[in-house]
């Protein structure tokens, strides 16, 4: 419960401060320059998932059922996140030389890149301390982390420094992040890395079907921008960025949800029909949260995007009225999720974000030059839906599967 607790109050910290520092980045940016920002994030995004293959699925269960062995599992897996880094990097750089001709963007997008040694390689650790149950000290240092990052941004915009610099920012947060888990780690007392070949071969087969999933999910979550710089001007990818970042936030909520019910609602019932009974409680608490918060979110469009990102952004308000129904979905989804992942049907996780990459890809591959910042909205809730379908689906057939072979003890 304490772990729990500890990841709601970073979450609700995160999502206040992530808000004002894009509201501080996008004003002195400007629609254009903003929009080249969010094109060289997502370019970090989809290469920090190649870094997933040996994730905290992998490592944390290993961790738990042989504390022990934590030396080896650990250094184990931090050779095998930095071998993996190394080569998002490269790749990450030679696209970003050979295939962007905008210098901005690719000055941006090159910083930035330099996360990827920051980000998954140290967070080893964090596996370690989830693995104990004490997740409060990575919290404390993620929180003092993104405070320094705002600290700097307001900074860099107040004296309206090089827009290299919130790159720059962005690195010193990881860099920070990563110091202070090592600082955490590497006391006295504390398991020493070994690396097991083994071990090795072992974590990358077993975490293959896992970062599968996560990687088609990382680029249907950014394909939309991708698009739209291909496709559209700079210009209107800030704008769009504008509404679907509001409507991000808004969206961790189902995150939140499925961390804060998932546990005892289902990860913890072991009783097949109670957990179904559950899985339909949880879709209409889901479904009602996320109308309700949804409409008013809606409501609120013009005063957030003028509150938070200023009057350049004006035709984001239409773009966020709609945008915010995205929950709708999300948020039925993470119930289905939580199934599959309590059922640890990884291969069903995979086939929906599959499902939802190539829905929403074909909507804008073959709409976006004649909607515009339309067709990624379309494409968004049209993959979320066919997301809620897979997921329908898997719920189906577990019933068929599970249910009619169990018997409810009467008492």
């Amino acid at each position: 419960m304490r772990n729990i607790l500890w990841a709601l109050v970073e979450r609700g910290l995160q999502i206040v401060m992530t808000l004002i520092i894009t509201g501080l980045i996008a004003r002195e940016f400007g629609p254009e320059l903003y929009g080249k920002w969010q094109y060289a994030l997502s370019l970090l995004f989809i290469a920090t998932t190649l870094t997933y293959l040996c994730g905290s699925e992998v490592v944390v269960p290993r961790l738990v059922a042989n504390p022990e062995k934590a030396g080896k599992i650990l250094g184990t897996a931090f050779a095998i996140r930095i071998l993996i880094s190394s080569i998002a990097y490269l790749i990450g750089y030679t696209f970003t030389s050979l295939f962007l001709s905008d210098p901005e963007v690719s000055a941006l997008a090159q910083i930035i890149l330099l996360l990827l040694f920051l980000v998954e390689p140290p967070a080893v650790i964090v596996a370690w301390l989830q693995s104990k149950t004490n997740i409060a000290p990575a919290v404390k240092i993620r929180l003092a982390a993104l405070s320094g990052k705002f600290i700097a941004i307001t900074a860099i915009a107040y004296f309206s420094l090089s827009y290299k610099l919130v790159a720059v920012a962005w690195v010193g947060e990881g860099l920070l992040v990563a110091i202070l888990l090592f600082l955490v780690y590497f006391q006295p007392g504390s398991p020493k890395w070994q690396f097991s070949r083994a071990d090795a071969f072992t974590f990358l087969k077993d975490g293959a079907i896992f970062w599968l999933g996560l990687l088609f999910m990382t680029i249907f979550l950014r394909q939309d921008r991708l698009f739209l710089a291909e496709h559209t001007t700079y210009t209107e990818l800030g704008v769009y960025s504008a509404a679907i970042q509001i409507t991000e936030n808004w969206l961790v909520l189902g995150t939140i949800l499925s961390q804060s019910f998932a546990p005892k609602y289902l990860y913890g019932e072991q009783s097949p029909c109670r957990v179904n009974q559950n899985i339909k409680k949880l879709l209409l608490l889901y479904l009602a949260i996320a109308l309700s918060g949804s409409a008013l979110l809606s409501l609120s469009s013009n005063f957030l995007i003028t509150a938070i990102f200023g009057n350049s952004y004006a035709d984001a308000v239409p773009l966020l009225q709609y945008a915010a129904f995205l929950s709708v979905a999300t948020f039925v989804d993470s119930v289905y999720n939580a199934l599959m992942l309590k059922e640890q049907a990884a291969t069903w996780v995979v086939i929906k974000w599959a499902t939802a990459l190539t829905t929403a890809s074909a909507i804008n591959f073959f709409f976006i030059e004649h909607l515009g910042t339309k067709a990624p909205l379309i494409a968004l809730f049209l993959g979320y839906g066919a997301a809620c379908v897979v997921g329908i689906i898997y719920w189906i057939r577990w019933k068929k599967r599970v249910l009619p072979t169990y018997q409810e003890d009467p008492s």
